[in-house]
């Protein structure tokens, strides 16, 4: 939510596994799939935690998100 973008995969190169996810939002993990396919992985208690705005993905899924998140083909989790 500071701006940063980090490149990441899964550790098995192939799908992310919900730990994975929950870790890369801090906490438990949420689905916000976008006009584009791709999903948005969201801290599902980040409003609640009252976690800060992330801008950049607020703007890509046309509404407020906050903190951080992860995003990456649909097919990318199992």
């Amino acid at each position: 939510y500071d701006g940063e973008h980090v490149e990441t995969s899964p550790r098995n190169g192939k799908h992310y596994t919900l730990k994975e996810l929950s870790n890369a939002v801090n906490g438990y993990a949420e689905c916000v799939r976008l006009i584009d396919g791709r999903h948005m992985w969201v801290n599902e208690e980040g409003r609640m935690l009252s976690l800060p705005t992330n801008s950049a993905a607020s703007a890509l899924a046309g509404r407020t998100i906050v903190g951080n998140v992860l995003i990456c083909a649909a097919e990318r989790v199992k």
